[in-house]
Order: structure tokens, then C-alpha cells, then sequence
């Protein structure tokens, strides 16, 4: 499955210049969903940089958006 383009979006404002991105909000509104959009899509403009993608969250829910075990410990 491609990535959706998105050309012209606010993500692309932000991709130049962005050097820490906080999501919050009360639980259940997209904040997960968002920060992996936001996280895969910087990565695929400009990967060439380095991108952390950090949750605080106990629920594993960023494992669960990406399909993939999360740990403690960083990995690609």
C-alpha cells in the first residue's frame, strides 16, 4: 500500500524547519494516529534525518498503529 501524497499539506510546513513536534490531548482523539502519520510521512520526505518517535503512552498503542513489538530500546 503507497503512502497517500501530500503535497501542499501543513506537514510539509512544518518538515523544513520542525525540530520538536508535541501531540496532546484528552485519550481517544488520534493523537497515536497522528504522530505515526506525521512521523512516517517526515521520515519519507527527508530521510536523511534523524526522527524520533516517542510515546509516553502505557497502552503500547504506538505498537499497535505500527504493526510492530515496540520496546524500551531504540530501533529503525
Amino acid at each position: 500500500m503507497q503512502p497517500a501524497q501530500l503535497d501542499n499539506s501543513p506537514f510539509d510546513r512544518l518538515s523544513a524547519s520542525c525540530r520538536l513536534l508535541l501531540l496532546s490531548g484528552k485519550g481517544g482523539v488520534g493523537k497515536t494516529t497522528l504522530a505515526c502519520a506525521l512521523a512516517r510521512h517526515l521520515a519519507q520526505r527527508q530521510p536523511e534525518r534523524r526522527l524520533l518517535l516517542l510515546s509516553t503512552d502505557p497502552a503500547h498503542s504506538l505498537g499497535d498503529v505500527l504493526g510492530i513489538p515496540v520496546a524500551d530500546t531504540p530501533q529503525p
